[in-house]
């Protein structure tokens, strides 16, 4: 993979210009820019608790964007389902667990231009639980709002959750 990427950076530059001018570039050189990019997208989503690097994925999604680049859908949906959910898992041990709330948010919103649609259940199940564990004191919170905009994206009427739960 360090191969394919020196010889990514060497012809980018190249690449680029050629497109500018209505040049072809090289079915090599696009391959070769497709595997640095899936590496890349893999390496994002290894399984990992940590938060993802919002710059980077959304560098990595307007590269396949630019270069019209097509991925392996089915392998960044299982992958970043997997990631989020470990994330998502972490988030009662956290300090910062508006700033987890809101990676996950901003990883669904640059991955589904580009046709990665995670599973989402096992996370609605887990926002479900953490919704239901707020205190009373909590739901004013950035904690609440965190889980209300990531609620939203992925298809929760949290606002009707917690009401339910208060009743």
């Amino acid at each position: 993979s360090t191969s394919y990427q020196k010889i990514n950076n060497r012809n980018y530059n190249l690449m680029n210009v050629m497109r500018d001018s209505g040049l072809e570039v090289p079915e090599i050189l696009r391959r070769n820019l497709e595997q640095v990019l899936n590496s890349d997208l893999e390496a994002l989503f290894e399984d990992s608790d940590r938060r993802i690097s919002i710059r980077k994925l959304k560098n990595r999604v307007q590269e396949l964007e630019k270069w019209n680049i097509q991925i392996d859908v089915e392998k960044f949906r299982y992958k970043a389902g997997n990631r989020l959910r470990r994330l998502a898992e972490s988030i009662p041990s956290r300090t910062n667990r508006e700033e987890a709330l809101v990676n996950i948010r901003q990883v669904l919103e640059v991955i589904r231009p580009i046709g990665i649609e995670p599973d989402l259940s096992k996370l609605q199940e887990i926002v479900f639980r953490r919704l239901r564990g707020l205190k009373p004191k909590e739901m004013e919170g950035e904690t609440h709002k965190a889980l209300a905009k990531l609620g939203e994206i992925i298809q929760m009427d949290v606002e009707a959750i917690v009401v339910k739960e208060r009743v």
